[in-house]
């Protein structure tokens, strides 16, 4: 391979990396937002500087559990939130995000399947 071709090799491999990257945060971002849409009391909310999507597996199914209980606990939420079930040996994907709803302002982190089809747990602070 001539070092042009190893020139062209890595960037087209860098912007594929860099598209991969951006749909994951722009299906991240949009099944987050229906998951909101779904499952908040109130209308009157909106979204603000979502991270980049990355991925765990540190997070046990007693964690997961802790956190759908808490998120009962939240009167901006629904009490009856149905999750993606989840299995310790899955990889989660995460974003981190910011939600105004009314007058509050919550920093939160959404955990979603590995497929980014929908959110497994979350926690807002």
């Amino acid at each position: 391979m001539t070092h042009n071709s190893m020139k062209k090799f890595i960037l087209l491999f860098t912007v594929t990396l860099l598209m991969m990257s951006c749909g994951e945060q722009y299906k991240a971002k949009g099944v987050v937002k229906d998951f909101l849409k779904e499952n908040l009391t109130s209308t009157d909310y909106s979204t603000q500087r979502f991270s980049d999507v990355d991925s765990t597996r540190n997070v046990t199914p007693e964690q997961v559990a802790a956190l759908r209980k808490m998120a009962g606990e939240w009167k901006v939420f629904k009490k009856e939130i149905s999750y993606h079930a989840y299995e310790q040996r899955d990889a989660l994907k995460f974003t981190r995000m910011m939600l105004r709803v009314n007058d509050d302002t919550l920093q939160c982190t959404f955990y979603l399947d590995k497929e980014l089809k929908q959110v497994v747990a979350f926690k807002a602070y």
